[in-house]
């Protein structure tokens, strides 16, 4: 992967505390009989373990594809929950749900970008595509790439602004367990995923 040992070791291990953030926020969650949100915390702690592995050269072409196919589900799921969340609510209701549809869907298109043998050439692993991001893997995919980049810094702005807003008057769903340390780590995994979606495209 182009760039520094340390940034990428430093991600890596970000990536993974976040995983395990979501872990353990579905066990207090359950414990505290708190709200939770099962769906984005699984989700999460999904994104967290295939994109350290990412990062760390850990997954072969195989496993990229076995993770692929994992992230379908998430991506359908979240995207009809928010065209269910427009039917009953309109525009204003889908900003939760449709953020972890970009999200879902960018893991997606990572993994299968960065698994494509023409990325990837006689390597093994998934990272290696990754370092040769622009080697005869161009054109419209690269492009395509770049349009999901796009959506996915929109998601983190509109975490940020939203981590802002809880900052200044509470949080909007006090009923959810951390929801600023939710927050921050969404914005977090959101950064990380749109810099390696750059470094594909």
């Amino acid at each position: 992967m182009p760039g520094t040992p340390w940034l990428r070791w430093s991600l890596a291990a970000l990536m993974a505390a976040i995983a395990a953030y979501h872990l353990v926020r579905l066990v207090a969650a359950r414990r505290r009989a708190r709200h939770g949100e099962v769906d984005v915390d699984v989700t999460h702690a999904a994104m967290g373990s295939a994109m350290a592995m990412m990062l760390l050269g850990g997954l072969t072409l195989r496993s990229s594809q076995v993770w692929a196919t994992v992230f379908c589900a998430p991506a359908v799921w979240f995207g009809l929950r928010t065209l269910l969340a427009y039917v009953r609510g309109g525009a204003r209701a889908v900003a939760h749900p449709v953020q972890q549809a970009v999200l879902s869907a960018a893991m997606l298109c990572m993994l299968l970008a960065a698994a494509t043998p023409a990325r990837a050439g006689t390597g093994s692993t998934v990272m290696r595509g990754m370092a040769m991001s622009g080697s005869g893997a161009g054109g419209a995919g690269s492009r395509g790439l770049l349009v999901v980049a796009g959506a996915v810094v929109a998601v983190a702005l509109a975490t940020a602004a939203g981590l802002g807003r809880q900052g200044r008057s509470g949080d909007p769903r006090s009923g959810t367990l951390a929801p600023r340390t939710t927050a921050a780590c969404q914005l977090a995994m959101t950064a990380t995923t749109a810099y390696m979606l750059l470094l594909l495209a």
